[in-house]
């Protein structure tokens, strides 16, 4: 729920910085994509807990650790990338749809999980 509508909101957000006109309208989308990405925190970190149930509260909260610094390497270095191969806008397009991308993949992946807990399924 709170997890899907934060990530779109965070890509449009993400793919609307090269389109504003002048810094006070990107401060403004700025402040609105920190809070809405802030509002991911609180649903991601009840997962968290759901999952380290299952899987171990140290492992769990170890591979989301993990996973969050992971990102915060890579994506300035992609950005970076696409930026000095194509345009900064490119970058922000990009950075938008690898989100969405995210999303989706949380979803899938989610909803196979929560099948295959309905089902009694290991896979």
């Amino acid at each position: 729920g709170m997890i899907v509508v934060s990530g779109l909101v965070t890509a449009a957000s993400l793919a609307a910085m090269p389109l504003v006109g002048g810094f006070w309208s990107l401060l403004i989308l700025n402040i609105f994509a920190g809070i809405v990405g802030a509002a991911e925190y609180p649903p991601a970190s009840a997962l968290v807990i759901t999952e380290g149930r299952r899987f171990g509260m140290g492992s769990t909260v170890a591979v989301m650790t993990m996973s969050t610094g992971l990102g915060m390497a890579i994506g300035p270095l992609m950005g970076g990338f696409i930026l000095d191969a194509v345009d900064v806008n490119a970058s922000f397009y990009s950075a938008g749809g690898i989100m969405v991308l995210g999303v989706v993949l949380l979803v899938s992946l989610s909803r196979r999980h929560r099948y295959s807990n309905d089902t009694g399924d290991s896979n």
